[in-house]
């Protein structure tokens, strides 16, 4: 137990260095931008913490660039990219908002993640006030969602390289962003019945149904959900996608068991579940990443370990989430932070001298605490002792 609360605090230390003025940075080498992915999966860890002011200044700095249509962007830009690799930091004089990818293709996910952070900020700490300030905001988020549903069947589609798996040629429907809108549904459900917003709630309690029946449809293959849809079903396991299903509570007993009994099979004996099974071919893989030695770039993250950790709490296996939390806390303790990617035992991967991995990287070190905080409700106090 010592050891899970060392690293909650190595892991709290590390998000909040990533905190600045404007919001919450990814890291502090490589991803010294604002990514709303990454932020607000961040902001999670943030809220637990109590860090409930730090969370609304890193919402606003969305809000402020969103589009009339509702879309947000998925990462500003302050620092020059192409000198940022070179270890020259040079900032701009006025942040730069980026809405598609470099192939021109719209990114979803932040206009998912930010009801979600939202919601879960308005339940720590829920004034009028800010309800009022933000909720024009939700409801326009969610519109433009529900126009990345080209054919009203409850899911979003995306284009090539626009979820957090940008290093592989997906594009469709993904299982991960899509039991994400899942979440964020059924978030924005639980916040409008509890406005007294009747006709709203009921209104997205029929999107959340419809959303939920055609991912159980489209994405379950008897054994876990698949990975994703593009004109044909790929069956690869996307862990962190299956494991959101259950913390979200989108799957009933039977399913989370045999989804998490998939995962510990293939986990096998390294010290967290990998992103996905089995490896993706190589022609799913961006051709750079090869060039890079960064195949396995997916590879082992701690979010996701903390994830699957969570997962196991609620599903009353309370031995496979200490194991699961100890296994990261091992890791955390031994080099002293929290890295972006590791080997499958738990070590902070090294490649070619132009990669440095990501440390610390405030997704992980969020979910982390965030996680924690799940199965361990006393935690926050580690922090003051």
């Amino acid at each position: 137990m010592n050891e899970i609360r060392k690293a909650y605090k190595i892991s709290a230390e590390g998000l909040r260095s990533c905190y600045a003025a404007e919001g919450i940075l990814a890291g502090k080498r490589n991803f010294v931008d604002f990514w709303a992915r990454d932020s607000m999966f961040a902001s999670l860890g943030s809220i637990a913490l109590g860090d409930t002011s730090q969370v609304k200044t890193n919402l606003k700095l969305y809000l402020k660039h969103q589009k009339t249509s509702g879309h947000l962007p998925y990462r500003i830009i302050s620092i020059d990219q192409f000198l940022k690799y070179l270890h020259i930091k040079k900032r701009f004089k006025k942040p730069l908002p980026n809405y598609k990818n470099y192939l021109g293709d719209k990114v979803v996910d932040q206009n998912i993640l930010f009801p979600l952070s939202a919601c879960e900020l308005l339940k720590a700490d829920y004034q009028k006030e800010y309800i009022t300030e933000l909720f024009p905001h939700l409801e326009l988020s969610f519109l433009w969602l529900e126009r990345q549903d080209k054919n009203k069947d409850g899911l979003i589609e995306e284009g090539y390289l626009a979820n957090w798996m940008d290093h592989t040629k997906k594009k469709g429907q993904t299982l991960i962003n899509n039991v994400l809108y899942y979440g964020a549904l059924k978030q924005f459900v639980e916040l409008n019945n509890q406005l007294g917003n009747c006709e709203v709630a009921a209104r997205y309690q029929q999107n959340l149904e419809k959303t939920a029946m055609k991912i159980d449809e489209l994405f379950w293959n008897e054994d876990y959900y698949i990975d994703w849809v593009d004109g044909r079903k790929h069956h690869y396991l996307d862990t962190a996608g299956n494991l959101l299903a259950i913390i979200f509570g989108l799957t009933d007993a039977s399913k989370s068991k045999m989804i998490l009994e998939r995962i510990k099979q293939y986990q096998g004996k390294t010290f967290i579940p990998k992103a996905n099974y089995p490896y993706y071919k190589k022609r799913i893989i961006q051709p750079q990443l090869f060039l890079a030695g960064l195949a396995d770039y997916g590879g082992y993250r701690i979010w996701i370990g903390a994830l699957c950790a969570l997962a196991w709490h609620l599903t009353g296996d309370l031995t496979m989430a200490h194991r699961t939390l100890a296994n990261i806390a091992k890791s955390i303790n031994e080099f002293g932070a929290v890295y972006e990617i590791y080997t499958p035992y738990g070590h902070p991967i090294k490649r070619w001298p132009a990669y440095k991995n990501e440390v610390p990287f405030a997704w992980s070190c969020g979910l982390f605490v965030w996680a924690t905080s799940k199965i361990y409700p006393e935690s926050k106090e580690w922090i003051l002792q």
